[in-house]
């Protein structure tokens, strides 16, 4: 993932609140690189916040899928 988008997801997330837009910068990331465990975590977390549990086990699993170590 590249640090600006990084950047401006974890900007959405702490500063913002914005969990809504911080998913569709993270979707569009996980779309340009589908390997990118960071955003899939992003994505968990987010999706957790907002009571998206199964939206949320979904990418905690993919992470899981991509780096066992990353749990």
């Amino acid at each position: 993932m590249d640090e600006v988008r990084l950047s401006e997801v974890i900007r959405l997330e702490e500063t913002e609140r914005n969990f809504e837009g911080a998913i569709a910068l993270l979707t569009g990331i996980i779309q340009k690189d589908p390997t990118c465990i960071e955003a899939y975590i992003h994505l968990a977390a987010d999706s957790g916040i907002l009571k998206r549990y199964r939206q949320a086990e979904h990418y905690a699993r993919a992470a899981l899928r991509l780096d066992p170590k990353s749990g």
